[in-house]
């Protein structure tokens, strides 16, 4: 198993978050999914996983609604497809949601694919719940395809 360090995101790191993500998704979504790196929002809004050797192995990166406090969302969460199935994703969602807590939020929620039934696992797995809007048509922030809200008390 590997070994991974996660620490908060500085703004040297946005070109590499941006490239990561740009060889998954177009690079216009890529951009707009990396706003919160500190420097541009708030501290604490997005962490950064490295592995032994410094290269980049996950992101996570967070929003606290401004018109509804005291929740949070995960608003993207990557993990290199190298990384995967090694508990990386469960270990940024954990620093992400201290790091939600920590800023106020009490409730912490995500959008999740209907068209992805390992991410509707994982987030159940973490204890998320279905949100009751789920007849709601969602955007899902990294495909444009549609999903579902799930919540979690934090």
């Amino acid at each position: 198993m590997a070994e991974f360090w996660i620490r908060p995101a500085k703004p040297a790191d946005r070109e590499r978050l941006e490239a990561a993500l740009a060889q998954w998704l177009p690079a216009e979504r890529a951009r707009r999914l990396t706003p919160g790196i500190p420097g541009e929002a708030a501290a604490g809004a997005c962490f950064v996983a490295e592995s032994g050797s410094g290269g980049l192995a996950g992101f996570v990166e967070t929003i606290v609604a401004p018109d509804s406090p005291g929740v949070g969302y995960v608003h993207f969460v990557w993990v290199s497809p190298e990384y995967r199935m090694q508990g990386l994703g469960r270990g940024l969602y954990r620093r992400a949601l201290r790091g939600l807590h920590a800023r106020g939020c009490r409730c912490a929620a995500a959008v999740v694919s209907r068209d992805s039934p390992g991410a509707i696992a994982f987030h159940e797995h973490l204890g998320f719940r279905p949100s009751d809007d789920t007849g709601l048509a969602v955007e899902v922030p990294a495909t444009g395809g549609q999903g579902v809200v799930y919540v979690l008390a934090i």
